[in-house]
């Protein structure tokens, strides 16, 4: 009888094993099933954002023309209709993807209207951030102060968040991000609750200081080109004879007797080629005009289509049309209350007065002298503008209904923010960065913080040198080939002109000299912009060619 009991409970006890095994492999199957459809909607979602990419570009590549002119591009107003640039059927539902509002409300933000943070003085940021939180002035404070070490430039302006020291991770990025540190639902909530200026169309209030992603930037470098997209002539190849051909006398030919001689006396002036170590911006080319009588409207044309320098691109300049009175007021030379005046009538401006920066001297904003020494640190054009791409899963019958697998963020979204440059005749982009899980880090880093302050510790971000909560906060692409997208993917409109890839893969990218352990690397091609190049062999049009044809 006990015999028997014991094999009556070895019996249960294989047949429980039995139900636990089985069970335990139907639990692992269906999770392994919902991590497999989770990778493969994140995996469509981030193919649409960088579709997506490709897509704003052109675009802008479309728009070429008109930019390189002074125009905006077209369709920056954040409407349902202009911010669409995707929508992908999926069953029944549909991936949509659209751009989000700029700080600003606009689609596309300018670069050009924003203060160089790589080459503006060190007092003009600080008046910068005169108005701002005392967050934002610790970070510029820091910019400064690493500019002036060995730390150098900051790679972007996103990641000067690591630089709050002593601030919490919400205020940094409040300071530097404002609105665009939200994504998704987490942003349409904020707009439901009127939180939101700026996005979706609405009014921005202008009287609080901007975050500093639209006073700030990195990718100043004004292009070298016209208003048509052509190479400008190289003033001091074509004066010092560099050229064997006619195309550099034949440029001449937009000069007058008089402009020729004095723009030949000051490249002689200047030392010629020997100079370039020491080039500054084209401003000299306005004030040896102006000093002839030039009329300030010819100087705008001639330096359109002029240049001292060599490279593709050259100085940065500030969009007088487009940008915020804060950064007006801090270029050198113009000042609070010629930056309000320039605020109050470029609303005013017809269509040629747009065209060109003589209109300062004509509204007599600033004097002959005055322009002259600001000439060549403004502009009314911007060529590389900045944007944002968000990829959603949306219920196919209803486009403001999130019908995500498993409806959780962020793993039904993917975005990212990028720059593209238009002045090459393939648009270039600049700048692209991964910022799908920058909510994720957001809480992360606010659950790092409580942490602290429950042991006893100070909240807010380390010292330099040691890891920071927020450091992989909007960092590059997480997988290898989210820096380099395929532009060339068949899911993008192959109607539209091709883009210009960037030359990651072939060049490596330094890490950040702001922090050692920091991830927000500086794409390869901000050392050819923001770095004077140097002068090599040139063509007859006085274009300089580069080492590699010079050699």
């Amino acid at each position: 009888m006990m015999r028997r009991g014991f094999v009556l409970i070895a019996v249960l006890v294989v047949i429980a094993a039995a139900v636990l095994v089985a069970t335990g492999a139907i639990f692992a199957a269906r999770g392994a099933t919902v991590s497999s459809r989770a990778a493969e909607l994140e995996r469509r979602l981030r193919d649409a954002a960088l579709d997506g990419v490709r897509v704003a570009a052109e675009r802008l590549a479309q728009d070429r023309r008109e930019i390189l002119a002074g125009a905006v591009p077209k369709g920056t107003v954040a409407d349902g209709e202009s911010s669409l640039l995707l929508a992908i059927p999926d069953g029944g539902r549909s991936v949509e993807v659209r751009l989000v509002p700029q700080p600003s409300g606009a689609l596309y933000a300018s670069e050009a209207a924003k203060l160089d943070a790589g080459t503006a003085a060190g007092a003009a940021l600080a008046r910068l951030a005169d108005d701002a939180p005392e967050v934002a002035r610790a970070i510029v404070e820091r910019i400064i102060a690493e500019r002036s070490g060995r730390g150098g430039p900051p790679p972007s302006i996103d990641g000067t968040v690591a630089l709050a020291a002593g601030f919490s991770s919400d205020e940094a990025l409040s300071a530097v991000l404002g609105p665009l540190q939200l994504l998704g639902s987490e942003r349409e909530a904020r707009d439901e609750e009127g939180g939101g200026a700026g996005q979706g169309g609405r009014a921005v209030d202008r009287s609080t200081a901007p975050p500093l992603v639209e006073l700030l930037t990195v990718h100043g470098a004004e292009p070298l080109v016209d208003a048509t997209g052509s190479a400008r002539l190289d003033l001091v190849a074509a004066f010092e004879g560099n050229s064997s051909g006619g195309r550099a006398e034949a440029s001449l030919d937009l000069l007058e007797d008089a402009e020729q001689e004095a723009l030949e006396a000051l490249v002689r002036k200047r030392g010629g080629a020997a100079a370039d170590a020491q080039r500054g911006d084209d401003g000299s080319i306005a004030t040896a005009l102006l000093a002839r009588g030039v009329e300030p409207a010819r100087v705008d044309r001639i330096m359109d289509e002029c240049t001292l320098e060599a490279g593709t691109h050259g100085v940065p300049r500030v969009d007088i049309v487009r940008a915020d009175l804060r950064v007006l007021a801090a270029v050198d030379g113009i000042g609070p209350d010629a930056a309000a005046r320039i605020v109050d009538l470029r609303g005013t401006l017809d269509e040629t007065e747009r065209g060109g920066t003589s209109w300062l001297v004509t509204r007599r904003v600033l004097s002959v002298e005055q322009y002259g020494a600001v000439a060549g640190r403004i502009t009314h054009r911007s060529a590389l503008w900045r944007f944002r791409v968000e990829a959603r899963m949306v219920a196919a019958d209803d486009a403001g209904d999130d019908a995500s697998a498993g409806g959780s963020e962020p793993a039904s979204l993917a975005a990212f923010d990028c720059i593209v440059d238009v002045s090459p005749e393939r648009p270039r982009i600049v700048f692209l960065r991964d910022v799908t899980l920058l909510a994720t880090a957001r809480a992360l880093a606010v659950l790092s913080a409580g942490a602290l302050g429950a042991a006893g510790d100070g909240v807010g971000f380390a010292s330099e040198g040691d890891s920071m909560p927020d450091e992989r906060v909007g960092e590059d692409a997480v997988a290898p080939d989210a820096t380099e997208p395929d532009l060339d993917s068949d899911t993008a409109s192959d109607a539209a002109p091709d883009v210009e890839r960037s030359d990651a893969r072939r060049a490596p990218r330094p890490t950040s000299r702001l922090n050692p352990s920091s991830r927000f690397d500086l794409p390869a091609e901000n050392a050819t912009m923001n770095a004077p190049p140097a002068r090599g062999r040139v063509r007859p049009s006085g274009r300089d060619v580069g080492g590699a044809e010079a050699r």
